[in-house]
């Protein structure tokens, strides 16, 4: 069995002849740790062990008044930092006994070497300090107000859960960004943006509970969630108006009045722990210049970033995109380029168009041909990059109007057969 503790990544081992002696063995680690530490358990995780184990384990932890979590089946990412730890012990008390040709009745011995020289090396988790400097340290002072440990018993065996293979964020569309900034340029002066960051524990399907979390608070100060864009959200007070937009664990907010986002941020507060980064000047690559009336974005930095990977910082610069007369096919001939080279250079081409709709048409055309580049390709690519050095400091610019609507576009094959229907 092995015991870590989360903050000063501290290892314990303990050597079992039988499964059930788990129950036994951490309430006298968990005894000695409390009084080594000064603080009291609060939080447990382990993977799930036998039916009989479990529940002297659990009544136990139920007592105790621990919490007691449990990872899913066959996700050991959900206790990463020490299933982690547990490979790491095994591979090095492994070669431990096969460098020293010892048999494997001396693995225990080889494991409590290791356990014992990692508890002692510098990690980089600490800032470069050892497990056993920061557990002493925490001892002198007084794994911090709270305490976790990370238990892992192996040999468990249960039926696999539900969307635990499956990692889902919620992200919203670069055309939602533009979108809700021309709007902030219309409706409103300086300081009309910001973006909400916090941070998140890296498990598969934290994300999914982030979200839930957000959006049943969200719902619960009044706001409208977008029926066509799942991370937009609006909530209207008398003539006000309030729009947020959530990129994963960041929230874009604009407003028609400041009464209204301090509000909104002293609601979030209460609630989250919520850093305020003031007026957003850079989002995914993109770079927000702000003025009265007035927002411009572009992205520049990442367009020479671009460049350079490409080794295209010092190229000529043309005048247009493409070629007015090329055409493309997927048999022309020419010799066949990597195409993960080609690739890489598309997507970074594509994300160029978040800013850049003159080379829209252009990309639309080469992005055809990832599976068969060729040269030809592969030059025409190239122009645009040169196209792209010529115009580094194009960008979108939204600026107030006098008459402001908005405008819907519809395929009109796509609308006939609803047009049909209705007539």
């Amino acid at each position: 069995m092995i015991v870590m503790t989360g903050a000063a990544r501290m290892c314990w081992i303990y050597f079992m002849k039988l499964k059930y002696e788990v129950a036994d063995i951490f309430v006298k680690f968990k005894a000695w740790v409390e009084t080594q530490s000064r603080c009291k358990m609060q939080v447990i995780r382990s993977d799930n062990g036998t039916k009989d184990t479990f529940e002297k384990f659990n009544k136990f932890c139920e007592d105790a008044g621990i919490e007691h979590q449990l990872t899913a089946p066959y996700t050991p990412q959900q206790n990463g930092v020490v299933e982690r730890k547990n490979r790491t012990l095994m591979e090095m008390a492994r070669s431990l006994l096969c460098d020293k040709g010892l048999p494997k009745k001396f693995w225990a011995e080889a494991v409590n070497t290791v356990v014992f020289l990692l508890n002692r090396l510098p990690t980089k988790a600490l800032q470069k300090k050892t497990p056993f400097e920061a557990w002493t340290k925490l001892n002198h002072d007084g794994s911090v107000n709270k305490q976790k440990a990370r238990l892992v018993v192996k040999e468990y065996a249960q039926m696999c859960g539900v969307d635990f293979s499956e990692t889902f964020a919620p992200v919203a569309r670069l055309d939602t960004i533009r979108m809700l900034l021309a709007l902030a340029a219309h409706r409103g002066q300086e300081e009309k943006a910001y973006r909400l960051k916090k941070a998140l524990h890296s498990l598969k399907q934290v994300l999914r509970s982030w979200y839930s979390r957000i959006d049943t608070h969200l719902a619960n100060l009044g706001f409208e969630k977008s029926l066509s864009e799942s991370t937009l959200y609006i909530k209207k007070a008398d003539n006000e108006i309030l729009v947020v937009s959530l990129y994963v664990d960041d929230l874009l907010v604009t407003r028609s009045s400041k009464e209204l986002i301090d509000r909104f941020k002293e609601e979030m507060k209460d609630v989250f722990e919520m850093t305020d980064l003031g007026k957003m000047t850079f989002f995914l690559g993109i770079q927000v210049h702000q003025k009265e009336n007035e927002i411009f974005l572009c992205q520049q930095k990442y367009a020479k970033e671009v460049l350079k990977k490409f080794n295209m910082e010092e190229c000529k610069p043309t005048a247009t995109p493409m070629n007015q007369k090329e055409k493309f096919c997927k048999e022309d001939g020419a010799e066949m380029v990597d195409e993960r080279l080609y690739r890489s250079l598309i997507g970074c081409l594509l994300y160029l168009t978040t800013t850049g709709s003159d080379i829209m048409h252009a990309m639309s055309m080469l992005s055809r041909y990832m599976h068969c580049a060729s040269e030809i390709h592969f030059q025409a690519a190239k122009r645009i990059l040169r196209y792209v050095n010529g115009t580094i400091d194009y960008g979108i610019r939204f600026s107030q109007v006098k008459n402001f609507n908005l405008h819907r576009y519809f395929d009109s094959d796509c609308l006939s057969p609803i047009l049909k229907i209705l007539t």
